[in-house]
């Protein structure tokens, strides 16, 4: 897919601050040009596309231009493919049409009279008439627009008619850094003069390029005698000829273990800077028995897990954007991979005539954006053949409706694994899948698949993941056909009321799908069973019992009135996450009591368990846990939520938790357990732990709770010494927040919907100290900020349906608040906005929502902003139009909506207030 990132770690980059300053100044400085473009030149693994990073997060030049993108182009310059990627990262979202001419107008909407910053990022292309095309899509952005590209071709940045600034290998001290801090853990060297003489004739043959620095540096952090830098330094292969190839890099290939080859190699059958998911490419390995596991020792994606992370610190891989889990491999690795390789793996590209090796055993097609392949020549006469895999750069609705013409023995007979993942149109597979008898894996998640292929199970070695199956009353959707089946990762089981036999359910097989790690259980909540229905749904819950390594198990509108025993018996001791959810739409009916049913008589329940919840659980009346001493030892979040006869006693045993939530259970009356986080909402009387509570947020109108106050009428801040957090919604009876001594801690405090509230606590400014944020919504007898005005260390705040008086004092609380940097006003009944002095010069964001009566913006009141970046102005139907002298020229982000008088005025062209933006 291509890329779009523009992420870097900045601590792998040195020797590069005079390139780096020569490009911002190249970026920010003035210019009548309307559109400027700049090639950073310099060959594979110098560091181009890290130096454009670099820039491009740059807090320099957030205020220069209004909108930014960066698009990852790669050898294939296809005119349609990237303007569309072009488009995509502009505006965030996913163009499917196959129009140049539509794509090209929505590109000039989206830029027309904005100032833009566009990076192309490892641009190959050489023809002039194609770049031609792309570039006059981009011609219509605001004065002073910039297009940097980074390129190994001097004659690229000719097409492009660029200007061009060569990046030159790194000096010798800054290669020396480098190398360092991956050879001699951070910078330090070994005491061992040996190792450094080598260590500088070794930088020396990698020839200024930070790639290969890197590379050799990770590979002698592991060498841990002098003899083994000799061995590397006298390596033959660095006299390598191949012109493409890096030979710091090929020693460092040929250095790496044999099982780390293999899957570096198996990388060369995607497409130059292909984005692949961590846990995707660990699947293909397992598919292809490149991970070897010694019998009791770890398991296969644990073995996967080890082996990506060596090559991801050998620097073969390398982060590809914010996303941890995503990656890319450097090109110049890329050539090395397909080098090494041979005609092993082939990667053939659908536009060139290329005819496929005999010799291939693993097999990739781009398609790029082709919904058919018919294309496969002599594929059939490579008789080694054992991976096919079609891969698409632009994942849109070409990769879920792409299908390949030809049956299945003919193609796939030898292949070992199949994936038809978000394949979202596709209803049913083959009915002769089984004939794959090589077939290894399986997975068709998230498709429209609702019937297994007949047979299936013949295929004893197949690993199967499906997402979900849907039990129907025909014998082609019944539950048995997973029975042979070895499922894999996560099943959701719907509509399991249409299974008439219990039995079915046992010949699912369940308890010996070891792994499968997470279930879902689910019925269909439309329903009011009878008893006949509710003792079926017990049998046939009892028999799917799941295997002990289950993970994650939801159990959702089941109709019986005892748990299953596989439940208590603590065989489930692997389990981290469980949800009990019953709603029926017309049926109280269910679970009345939880006790020993549900977590044994043993000294031990659910060993593992860190997540539970209850929801919708209308029967539930009372939680008897007094017989189990050590329940739930690892619990962190405990939820009950819509259980309106639960009360008494929640357990005595439970250890403290991160975060407690209890939601819609007005008759609970218990002593709440420990806990760092707590979330509260309609829930009768509760006695609290608040000597260690750091975040508090409470809703509903009937809360009381047993601490020496009526929460509907006062909350005392000093009964809560530790919080961090505070959000009362809700209380239509609280009226005071009071407080005596400092809170040190206290950072958040929202107030939301307290109509009879009357005032904010007293003294905020000396003792709230550390208050960072500060929502006051719906308060409307709140008429003032308190005496000596609002912390000083506040940086954001948010007034929604707040009182005239509360806003008339505003500017005596605010002062000259040195910190507050963002300001949302809803609901204000003012015809002009903001008052001369109203607001803290150190704003840098205002929001403004709802003003109906505004007509108006106060010029004075906004051009003293001189730090303000960002301007929202929302719903407000009166505003005429913006200031007759214009904007402040800090601002960068001007968002205007719901406001139609002034958003005609604006528009770009021919706008009156246009040319004041």
């Amino acid at each position: 897919q291509f890329q779009q990132t523009s992420s870097v770690v900045e601590s792998d980059i040195c020797g590069r601050d005079a390139d780096k300053k020569m490009i911002i100044n190249w970026l920010t400085s003035d210019t009548d040009n309307m559109l400027s473009i700049l090639s950073i030149v310099g060959m594979g693994g110098l560091g181009k596309t890290m130096l454009a990073q670099l820039v491009y997060n740059d807090p320099r030049i957030e205020g220069k231009f209004i909108v930014k993108a960066w698009v990852c182009v790669s050898e294939e310059f296809d005119v349609l493919n990237v303007s569309r990627a072009i488009l995509d990262t502009f505006t965030k979202s996913t163009e499917n049409s196959d129009w140049l001419e539509i794509v090209h107008t929505k590109l000039k909407d989206k830029l027309r009279g904005n100032r833009f910053l566009l990076v192309l990022d490892d641009v190959w292309n050489e023809s002039r008439p194609k770049w031609e095309v792309v570039q006059n899509a981009l011609v219509c952005g605001a004065q002073g627009s910039r297009i940097l590209v980074t390129t190994r071709s001097q004659k690229v940045a000719s097409t492009m008619r660029s200007e061009q600034h060569h990046l030159q290998q790194l000096q010798e001290d800054y290669c020396w850094k480098l190398f360092a801090k991956h050879a001699f853990h951070d910078d330090n060297p070994q005491p061992n003069p040996g190792y450094n003489e080598i260590g500088m004739k070794i930088v020396e043959k990698c020839g200024g390029l930070p790639l290969a620095l890197k590379s050799i540096g990770s590979l002698l952090q592991n060498k841990s005698f002098v003899s083994d830098w000799e061995n590397i330094l006298k390596s033959e292969i660095w006299e390598i000829e191949d012109s493409d190839i890096v030979p710091a890099l090929a020693v460092s290939y040929h250095h790496l273990p044999p099982h780390l080859k293999t899957c570096f190699a198996y990388y060369t059958l995607f497409p130059k800077d292909y984005e692949f998911d961590k846990e995707c490419l660990i699947q293909l390995w397992m598919a292809e028995n490149f991970l070897h596991c010694h019998q009791g020792s770890k398991s296969p994606e644990e073995v996967g897990q080890q082996y990506f992370n060596d090559l991801l610190s050998r620097s073969f891989f390398q982060q590809s954007s914010e996303n941890k889990e995503v990656f890319v491999m450097h090109d110049v690795l890329n050539d090395l991979g397909k080098y090494v390789c041979g005609d092993i793996y082939f990667r053939l590209e659908v536009d060139q005539a290329k005819c496929t090796q005999k010799t291939a055993r693993y097999f990739s097609v781009a398609m790029n954006n082709k919904q058919h392949f018919d294309e496969f020549g002599t594929l059939c006469d490579t008789k080694r053949l054992r991976t096919f895999m079609p891969t698409i750069r632009i994942m849109n609705e070409y990769y879920n409706s792409w299908h390949c013409n030809m049956s299945i023995p003919e193609l796939f007979s030898k292949f070992k694994f199949l994936r038809l993942n978000y394949c979202r149109y596709l209803k049913e597979q083959p009915s002769n899948l089984h004939e794959l008898t090589n077939l290894h894996r399986l997975e068709f998640v998230n498709t429209k698949i609702i019937k297994v292929p007949p047979h299936l199970g013949k295929l004893k070695n197949l690993q199967v993941s499906m997402s979900s199956f849907d039990v129907g009353k025909t014998s082609e959707f019944t539950i048995q056909q997973l029975g042979e089946l070895n499922l894999h990762g996560r099943l959701s089981f719907w509509e399991l009321q249409n299974i008439e036999n219990p039995s079915d359910a046992l010949a699912a097989d369940l308890k010996n799908k070891t792994r499968l790690v997470e279930l879902e259980l689910e019925w269909n909540w439309n329903r009011n069973p009878d008893d006949s229905a509710k003792e079926r749904d017990a049998i046939v819950i009892e028999n799917l019992q799941p295997s002990k390594h289950l993970e994650k198990l939801s159990i959702r509108n089941y109709g019986g009135k005892q748990f299953p025993n596989w439940l208590s018996n603590n065989s489930l001791s692997n389990v981290v996450f469980l949800k009990l959810h019953n709603y029926f739409k017309s049926s109280l009916d269910g679970i009345v009591s939880i006790g020993a049913d549900f977590h044994g008589n043993g000294t031990s329940s659910f060993p593992s368990l860190e997540t539970l919840k209850f929801s919708s659980m209308k029967a539930w009346e009372k939680w008897e846990c007094e017989a189990v001493i050590g329940a739930f030892p690892c619990l962190q979040y405990l939820s009950i939520s819509k259980c309106p006869k639960l009360k008494g006693d929640l357990p005595e045993q439970l250890l403290p938790l991160k975060k407690l939530q209890i939601s819609e259970c007005k008759q609970l009356e218990a002593s709440a357990p420990r806990a760092l986080e707590l979330d509260l909402k309609d829930f009768g009387k509760l006695q609290l732990d608040r000597a260690s509570l750091k975040k508090l947020r409470m809703g509903g109108h009937s809360a009381e709770t047993d601490n020496g106050f009526d929460s509907q009428k006062t909350f005392p801040l000093d009964f809560f010494p530790a919080l961090r957090t505070l959000h009362l919604r809700g209380f239509h009876n609280l009226q005071m927040i009071t407080q005596d001594h400092t809170h040190n801690h206290l950072e958040f405090l929202k107030i939301r919907e307290c109509p009879q509230l009357e005032s904010l606590p007293g003294s905020m400014h000396m003792l709230l100290p550390s208050l960072k944020e500060l929502v006051i919504d719906d308060c409307p007898r709140v008429e003032s900020f308190p005496e000596g005005g609002l912390p000083s260390n506040l940086k954001e705040m948010g007034l929604y349906k707040c009182s005239s008086g509360l806003m008339a004092s505003l500017k005596g609380a605010l002062g000259g608040n040195p910190s507050l940097e963002s300001l949302g006003i809803v609901e204000l009944d003012a015809e002009s906005f903001p008052d001369e002095g109203l607001l803290p010069l150190s704003l840098t964001c205002l929001r403004i929502r709802d003003f109906r009566n505004l007509k108006k913006l106060d010029y004075k009141g906004l051009c003293q902003l001189s730090s303000l970046k960002k301007l929202i102005l929302g719903n407000c139907p009166n505003l005429q139009q913006l200031p007759e002298e214009g904007l402040s020229k800090s601002i960068s982000y001007l968002f205007i909506g719901g406001c139609p008088k002034l958003e005609q005025r604006c528009q770009n062209p021919g706008g009156e207030d246009w040319p004041k933006i």
